[in-house]
């Protein structure tokens, strides 16, 4: 991961986003790592809550040490944006992009401290992590478009019926415009 982020450095990008695959919704991939045992239901005494399924939390993994993912995603952000990088943008004050450079390394290296601050438990006795994983599958049954531990409302299983009927008058209405507008008047 560390060597995709020095070439996205490398070759200029101005900012990068480093996640971590998780469970989403609606993907061909979302059963497979509950059925396999994959998925944290509760790391460290705290519960994986539905905000965790964003992909910068490590909740599902084959690896009895997830912290290591999470750390190894920290590092990531970590060799781009840090105060070196941020002397590199500074100093290339002729680069039409120089503000963007400058203040992504600012508000990045801000994010990355907030980040690692927030989750200082990884460095302290990471070892000692004691990890829960859920069991089974999700929840199955018509609805399951909600991630695990979220409340499935049937009433909305289904998506709202189309008034086919609209998009042909929204084209006859946009045919109409563009005809009028090509007539010489």
């Amino acid at each position: 991961m560390l060597n995709q982020v020095r070439f996205l450095r490398k070759s200029g990008s101005v900012s990068v986003q480093v996640t971590i695959l998780t469970p989403s919704v609606g993907s061909k991939g979302y059963e497979e790592p509950f059925e396999k045992g994959m998925v944290i239901d509760e790391a460290h005494g705290h519960k994986v809550e539905d905000h965790h399924y964003d992909g910068n939390h490590c909740i599902a993994t084959e690896d009895p040490n997830p912290w290591r993912k999470q750390l190894n995603m920290y590092l990531a952000y970590a060799a781009f944006y840090n105060p070196l990088n941020l002397v590199r943008a500074i100093v290339k004050w002729k680069d039409p992009l120089w503000s963007y450079r400058v203040l992504y390394q600012a508000y990045g290296m801000i994010g990355v401290v907030r980040s690692i601050a927030q989750r200082l438990e990884l460095v302290h006795e990471p070892d000692a992590w004691p990890i829960r994983k859920k069991a089974g599958g999700p929840a199955a049954g018509p609805g399951n478009d909600q991630p695990p531990g979220h409340s499935v409302d049937n009433r909305w299983s289904s998506p709202p019926s189309c008034d086919r009927n609209m998009f042909s008058r929204e084209r006859d209405l946009l045919g109409a415009e563009r005809g009028a507008a090509k007539r010489p008047g």
